[in-house]
């Protein structure tokens, strides 16, 4: 147990102590008791407080990553529309210009064909 708390927090000026209490139950394993002393106070609570503010950072990071992440796929969306866009739209959306122009083509032709067979 000591060896575990100065791994946690190494600037402790006295080392932590532990005592192995007698449980009040017959058949209930021995206890340990942590002893901290009046000298490590100040070294935990800042320990403690600095744990708190790196906490608070992590969440704070967090949530720009999440905002940022949203603002990515909105912005790859985007993209994907102005490249469709480029393109001449959708694959259907072309294929169906070409059909229309097609068509025209087909109908002045066919006008053509009955204009000159007339003469």
């Amino acid at each position: 147990m000591v060896g575990e708390t100065s791994a946690l927090i190494p600037s402790l000026p006295e080392a932590v102590e532990t005592r192995e209490v007698a449980s009040t139950l017959p058949n209930a394993p021995a206890a340990e008791e942590v002893v901290i002393p009046q000298a490590d106070f100040k070294a935990v609570r800042d320990a403690q407080l600095t744990c708190e503010e790196d906490g608070a950072k992590l969440a704070a990071c967090q949530s720009q990553q999440a905002d940022a992440k949203q603002q990515l796929a909105l912005t790859e969306s985007q993209r994907d529309e102005w490249k469709t866009a480029a393109k001449g739209g959708s694959m259907w959306h072309r294929a169906l210009g070409a059909a229309k122009w097609f068509a025209v083509g087909a109908a002045s032709g066919a006008v053509v064909y009955a204009v000159e067979r007339r003469k």
